[in-house]
């Protein structure tokens, strides 16, 4: 699983920059951008484990307090869903714009418009 992450990791923001040549580089921007790699998944994961932690600390109340289990675990269940969708495309946005600032090094426009500095 690591190395196909790994060989993979620039797959889609690949195709979204028109380029002639298919791999080219690829190795070279990974070995590059590694540890901002690194550190951007462990800033994700660790920001969604939070959210989901928050989400179990505010459920499993309503679901001990009540007569019916149900509103806390939809809750949790709709609380998590959305907390994985929201950080994956988080991560989906940052790893684009991390293989932008490789490929081009300079600050992808959104981010600049945005007044986002690397």
């Amino acid at each position: 699983m690591v190395g196909w992450c790994r060989n993979n990791r620039y797959g889609l923001e690949y195709f979204a920059c028109a380029s002639s040549r298919r791999n080219a580089g690829s190795i070279e921007l990974f070995k590059r951008t590694w540890g901002e790699d690194v550190v951007s998944h462990i800033g994700t994961g660790l920001l969604m484990s939070l959210c989901i932690f928050l989400l179990f600390l505010i459920s499993i109340p309503l679901m001990l307090m009540g007569e019916s289990p149900i509103m806390g675990m939809v809750m949790l269940a709709v609380g998590v869903l959305f907390a994985v969708l929201f950080f994956s495309t988080v991560e989906a946005v940052n790893r684009a714009s991390l293989f932008y600032y490789a490929k081009t090094g300079e600050i992808p426009p959104m981010a600049a418009k945005a007044g986002i500095r690397f």
